[in-house]
């Protein structure tokens, strides 16, 4: 997924959107420009190599599956992005465009001081010329995580003095959830901060800091489950003992099962937030509806992201049926580690 986006002084949206459609119509991918953005890319790349997520992300694509996509290297460099024998980069960028830059596969967002009907009519105007046909798009078939890469531990050593223990557990799509939100409703009983809870037992025990609970990595077809908790020294001593309580609180919630008037609790919340929810800036505000309106229907891609829609107990069962041992891949961030693999 591709997000461009800008912001101009409202007298100069028309043009803007003008210049801005053209990127999309008529690209030149003039030969200079190409070298100079690959050097960008380049230095970008080099500038953020230490960057601590970067470095721990990399690192735990060994757990999954190596013919998967998202275990290629995502970013760019002058070696990927080098010219080889009748194989130049600028032939390799038309290519992508030709393949994948077609109005089918593309959303717009737009927001103005300018009447809706004047918007559209811009819209209209500027962006009709794009190219309407072009490949369909497939999602990924290939298997997230191995069936004999599970249970599975894997230690890492960051940079930074920094220390926590992930439990990640591979799951099925949630995004055609989005109405029920399944992943949610586990994700506020696991993570939940008060008096009892999971987070506030490790506290007493002074083994964590913070804990957080939910999707993680998600395409189409697979997703993960992830229960990330901020470690003490002492709690990366006692990882064994946080595990057990990890599952005690997952077997709980199986035992006294869903509950559907958690599930009209959270509604009701869901629905205070969207209500009253802070004012994003105008560019945050065009950037996510854009790239909502690839999952969510028009008319509701403002709202769904908040509200619970359809009570769906299968498929929160289902999800917590997944969160056992034997499915788990466990991520140690331990600073103290010694390691010879970078």
């Amino acid at each position: 997924h591709t997000n461009y986006y800008f912001s101009i002084t409202p007298e100069y949206l028309e043009g803007g959107l003008d210049r801005f459609a053209q990127f999309f119509i008529a690209p030149l991918f003039n030969e200079n420009y190409v070298t100079r953005e690959r050097a960008i890319v380049d230095s970008e790349y080099q500038a953020r190599r230490d960057d601590e997520g970067r470095r721990l992300w990399t690192a735990r694509k060994v757990l999954y599956n190596p013919e998967h996509p998202v275990t290629q290297f995502s970013v760019g460099s002058l070696d990927t992005l080098a010219d080889r024998d009748n194989d130049p980069v600028r032939e390799d960028l038309v290519a992508f465009y030709k393949r994948y830059y077609h109005a089918s596969r593309m959303a717009l967002s737009v927001i103005g001081n300018q009447s809706l009907d004047q918007l559209q009519a811009w819209v209209k105007e500027k962006f009709s010329a794009i190219p309407g046909d072009g490949e369909d798009y497939a999602p990924f078939v290939q298997q997230l995580v191995p069936d004999d890469k599970l249970p599975i531990q894997l230690t890492l050593k960051p940079i930074k003095d920094t220390r926590s223990v992930t439990f990640s557990f591979p799951v099925e799509s949630l995004q055609a959830d989005m109405d029920s939100k399944p992943g949610q409703y586990l994700s506020n009983l696991l993570g939940h901060e008060g008096e009892g809870s999971l987070l506030a037992t490790l506290k007493e025990r002074a083994w964590a800091n913070g804990l957080s609970a939910g999707v993680g990595y998600s395409d189409d077809v697979q997703a993960t489950f992830d229960i990330k908790i901020s470690l003490s020294e002492l709690g990366l001593e006692n990882v064994d003992e946080i595990g057990k309580l990890v599952f005690s609180e997952i077997e709980l919630i199986r035992k006294q099962g869903v509950r559907k008037d958690y599930f009209e609790e959270q509604k009701k919340l869901a629905d205070i937030d969207f209500r009253f929810q802070e004012k994003s800036s105008e560019t945050g505000l065009v950037q996510g509806v854009a790239s909502r309106l690839h999952r969510y229907p028009a008319q509701q891609v403002l709202s769904l992201p908040y509200r619970f829609k359809r009570y769906a107990p299968d498929r929160i069962e289902a999800i917590l049926k997944r969160l056992n041992p034997d499915n788990l891949q466990l991520i140690i961030v331990d600073p103290g580690l010694d390691s010879a693999q970078k």
